[in-house]
């Protein structure tokens, strides 16, 4: 599977905050909340779960809680160079709830088998 096209990914760690980490199969899984500062409006994320095969650097997968630039926000998904735009959900979305979307579609889009009690790291 091809790592994600899009690198903010890499800014993301280092200016985000990392909200869990998780082992699901055969990935890690890194959780991050975006800055809110003044400084960092124009941030597209809000939320992302990326996805690292266990053997690589580069996430093959991510989850995103995204804003669009009119203000919207909306479920993604980034494989590869595919960008998916699921549906329109409130801005105010809370971590939970995204947290299910998330761990939900991954299941799908990798394969996994999720236990819905799964916890962080």
């Amino acid at each position: 599977m091809d790592s994600i096209r899009d690198l903010t990914w890499v800014k993301q760690l280092h200016t985000g905050r990392v909200v869990e980490r998780l082992t699901l199969g055969e990935y890690r899984v890194v959780s991050l909340r975006a800055p809110s500062s003044d400084a960092h409006k124009a941030d597209q994320y809000v939320f992302r779960l990326l996805f690292f095969p266990a053997a690589g650097h580069k996430p093959v997968l991510a989850l995103n809680l995204e804003l669009s630039i009119l203000g919207t926000a909306c479920l993604t998904e980034q494989a590869g160079a595919r960008h998916t735009r699921f549906e329109t959900v409130d801005q105010d979305m809370g971590y939970d709830a995204f947290r299910r979307w998330a761990l939900a579609r991954a299941e799908e889009a990798l394969g996994l088998r999720i236990e819905a009690s799964v916890q962080a790291s």
